[in-house]
C-alpha cells in the first residue's frame, strides 16, 4: 500500500476518488494507493506534496535492498512529541538512545544531528522580525522621500499659479478656500500614489504566493493602513505650500510675473 501527496495525485490522477484504490508501480513493485495527504506546500525548501509514503520494512527490503543482516540505512526520521513542552525532554532521550546504539563514549562527539523544530521556528521568527524592521525602515524612508517630492511639487505649483491666486482673492476668494484647494490637491496626489503602491504590493504578494506555494492572504487592515499613511503624507507635505498660498497678498500676487 502507498500514501501519496497531493502533487503526486495531480500528476498521476485527476481526483482523490480516482486515486484511492488505484495501482501504483515503484521500481517495478506494485502498490495500492490507500490515501492522499492534504496540501502542505514547501517546508525548508522541500515540497511536502511531492512525496509517496510506503511501509518502512517494505521499502527497506524491496526498494533499497537491505536486510536484517546488513541493517537498514536511513538518512533521517521524524518524531512527534505528545506535548510541545516535552520536546526538550524527548530530544534528550533520543540523543541518549542514539549515542548508546552508535557506541559513542561519554567524551565522544555525536555522529548524528537532531533538529528541534521549536528552535527552527524560533530562528525563523527572529529572521522575520529582522526583515520586518528592515522593510519598515525602507517604507519609512520611502514615505519621507515621497512627502518631500509632493511638497516640492506643490511649492512649484504655488509659485507658478501666484497670479491665479491673486485673481481669486481679488474676486472674493477667502484664505480658507485657497488653503483647502491646495491641500486637497496634495492629498489627491498622495492618495493616487497610495493606490498605485497598494496595487503593486498586492500584485507582488500574489506572484510570490504562486511561486513559493504560500497562501495568498491580504489583511484588510494593511490596505487601510496604506491609504491612511498616504492621506497623512498628503496633509503633512501639502500643509506648508497650501499655507503659503493662503497667505499671499492679492496685490503682490497680481503684480507677479
Amino acid at each position: 500500500m502507498a500514501f501519496i501527496g497531493s502533487k503526486v495525485r495531480d500528476e498521476l490522477f485527476s481526483t482523490d476518488k480516482s486515486a484511492i484504490g488505484a495501482d501504483l508501480r515503484i521500481r517495478g513493485k506494485h502498490y495500492t494507493v490507500v490515501g492522499v495527504a492534504e496540501s502542505k506546500g514547501l517546508s525548508a525548501g522541500e515540497d511536502l506534496d511531492d512525496v509517496i509514503y510506503i511501509p518502512f520494512t517494505n521499502m527497506s527490503s524491496q526498494i533499497v535492498g537491505n536486510n536484517a543482516l546488513t541493517g537498514i540505512a536511513i538518512n533521517g526520521f521524524w518524531l512527534e512529541a505528545i506535548d510541545a513542552d516535552q520536546l526538550n525532554s524527548a530530544q534528550f532521550q533520543v540523543t541518549n538512545i542514539l549515542r548508546l546504539r552508535h557506541g559513542i563514549k561519554t567524551s565522544g562527539i555525536d555522529d548524528f544531528r537532531i533538529i528541534n523544530f521549536v528552535d527552527i521556528m524560533s530562528a525563523f521568527t527572529n529572521v522575520m522580525g529582522s526583515l520586518t524592521l528592515m522593510v519598515g525602515a525602507i517604507a519609512g524612508i520611502s514615505l519621507v522621500v515621497g512627502g518631500i517630492g509632493i511638497a516640492n511639487i506643490m511649492l512649484v505649483s504655488v509659485m507658478e499659479r501666484t497670479r491665479e491666486i491673486g485673481i481669486r482673492k481679488a474676486v472674493g476668494a477667502t484664505s480658507g478656500s485657497i488653503l483647502s484647494q491646495f491641500l486637497t490637491e496634495a492629498i489627491v496626489i498622495s492618495v493616487v500614489g497610495g493606490v498605485i503602491g497598494v496595487g503593486l504590493g498586492i500584485a507582488l504578494a500574489y506572484i510570490a504566493a504562486m511561486l513559493f506555494k504560500f497562501p495568498f492572504v491580504i489583511p484588510l487592515w494593511s490596505i487601510g493602513a496604506g491609504f491612511g499613511l498616504s492621506l497623512i503624507v498628503g496633509v503633512l507635505a501639502g500643509g506648508i505650500p497650501a499655507r503659503n498660498a493662503a497667505r499671499l497678498n492679492p496685490i503682490s500676487a497680481l503684480h507677479s510675473e
